[in-house]
């Protein structure tokens, strides 16, 4: 408390409370979390996960812990780190929000998807969709194309993507974060499934609507890949590396 009140910079506060007594003191939960809010805005995701490790010990059961357990989930994410995933799954089962609940949702199936943890991740998503009376459309159509790209990867789960897939029109302009993220996983079905070159590539584009989709979801999203390559397997390279470049 010392070194705040004297306006020291927040790393060198954090590093003080790494090393202190465990006290259970809200003031340094909140101090360790906004040192880690620096951390991620400074590029070091692996400092912030460690202060909000610190952090987290502070915290009883409540939405601050919650709080704490989302944020450190998502450096160590960005971190690299393999604990990620079990702080993520923490804290979907412990937030009832539903639209942050669909935000962990997502996160925590991408890295699930990374890890090759398939079913682990259809069964992420499936169980927010359950939740969709409480849902917006945008967010339904977003966990939708998640599910389509996670079950789309295993021939066993295949089907789930197919039936999803087969619901959607080829006609959808794109017009929200939904719509331009399913738009992605239809036009890499039409092309592999022989559907005529440019028709995939027109809907890829729809998808990417001039960097709105990079915009929207940032590079951690998969259909924006997907996106990308299917206007490379439609000879449209110098369009997707340009894509790839951005």
């Amino acid at each position: 408390r010392i070194l705040a009140a004297e306006a020291e910079p927040l790393g060198q506060i954090a590093a003080h409370l790494l090393t202190a007594p465990v006290q259970a003191d809200p003031w340094v939960v909140e101090t360790l979390r906004a040192a880690a809010a620096e951390a991620v805005r400074q590029g070091t995701p692996a400092a912030a996960a460690e202060r909000l490790r610190r952090a987290l010990e502070e915290t009883g059961p409540g939405a601050v812990r919650d709080g704490v357990l989302t944020e450190l989930g998502l450096a160590e994410l960005q971190a690299g780190e393999a604990s990620a995933m079990e702080h993520l799954e923490a804290a979907l089962d412990a937030v009832e929000e539903p639209e942050r609940r669909a935000e962990l949702a997502i996160r925590l199936a991408r890295a699930q998807t990374i890890a090759g943890r398939l079913h682990a991740a259809v069964h992420t998503l499936r169980r927010e969709l359950e939740r969709v009376p409480a849902l917006d459309q945008d967010t339904t159509l977003r966990l939708d194309a998640e599910l389509v790209n996670a079950s789309r990867l295993d021939t066993e789960l295949w089907p789930i993507a197919r039936e999803r897939l087969a619901l959607l029109s080829p006609d959808l302009r794109g017009e929200g974060r939904g719509e331009r993220l399913l738009l992605a996983q239809l036009a890499h079905a039409s092309v592999i499934r022989g559907r005529p070159a440019p028709i995939g590539a027109e809907m890829a584009r729809r998808s990417l609507a001039g960097g709105a989709l990079l915009a929207d979801e940032g590079c951690e999203s998969p259909s924006l890949y997907v996106a990308l390559w299917t206007l490379a397997l439609c000879d449209e390279h110098e369009e997707a590396h340009a894509g790839l470049s951005e």
